[in-house]
């Protein structure tokens, strides 16, 4: 550029002129703006330099949602698959049941076995099917049945020095305890719903009545008493422990 003073030619971005010394405002204004763009190169370097790290674990955190989501969806369509199968597998089982297979089970008064057939074919889960409710009235009973039966064997498998020294969770408390249950039908297990098995629940109604009278010498009047309470705590289960062991002479060596 030519100097305004002189008159000498020099370079556009010289600050003066060489010559003279003259200042050159074209000069200046060049500085100017280079100084404002390297400011902006610093101060667009330092922003993204701190705003690296947040950025990359944003993407990290992305990708994990991201998966996330994916393996969730993948584990929802396994598990529709999943129950799809095991419900066509249920009822493919259930059809294959026999009335007449179950018939002869029942007949054959092997409650086990029954309890048994009907979990394979499923026959719980099909409460609609009303053709079955017998048999799963008495599996279910049975499983209260084995109970008493349980108890009294274990009543007179102890010995007078096991019935004394075990008075409060011993042979006798528990023999009683679950025949009470089971006269007043105070739980789920000693219900009976089909009229079709009262007879096998009034012929172990028998054999109970008969254990409480004539092996723990309670008389007719308390066994009908105790078949009438539907709750008994264990306070009032004590007093009939203790009429019983007087009555049989044992002794209470143990008592909480």
């Amino acid at each position: 550029m030519k100097c305004e003073n002189c008159g000498a030619d020099y370079k556009a971005s010289a600050l003066i002129c060489p010559y003279c010394g003259t200042k050159n405002a074209t000069g200046q204004e060049w500085m100017n703006e280079e100084q404002r763009a390297r400011k902006q190169k610093d101060q667009t370097k330092s922003f993204v330099t701190a705003s690296m790290p947040l950025y990359i674990i944003n993407r990290i955190l992305n990708t994990i949602i991201g998966v996330a989501v994916v393996l969730l969806v993948i584990l929802f369509v396994v598990l529709g698959i999943w129950y799809f199968i095991e419900e066509q597998m249920d009822k493919h089982s259930f059809k294959t049941a026999s009335l007449e297979e179950a018939e002869a089970i029942y007949q054959s008064k092997d409650y086990v076995k029954l309890y048994d057939y009907l979990t394979e074919h499923n026959v719980w889960y099909y409460d609609e099917f009303d053709e079955y409710e017998k048999y799963r009235d008495m599996a279910t009973l049975s499983t209260g049945l084995e109970r008493i039966q349980g108890d009294i064997i274990w009543y007179y498998d102890s010995s007078v020095e096991e019935i004394e020294t075990h008075f409060s969770y011993g042979a006798v408390r528990n023999v009683f305890e679950n025949c009470q249950k089971f006269l007043s039908h105070s739980v789920y297990y000693y219900e009976c719903e089909c009229e079709e098995n009262q007879p096998i629940v009034e012929e172990y109604e028998d054999m109970v009545r008969a254990f409480l009278i004539g092996e723990l010498l309670l008389t007719e009047e308390e066994v009908k008493e105790i078949s009438e309470v539907s709750y008994m705590s264990s306070e009032e289960q004590d007093e009939w422990l203790r009429r019983i062991y007087e009555r049989k002479g044992w002794e209470i060596r143990e008592v909480d």
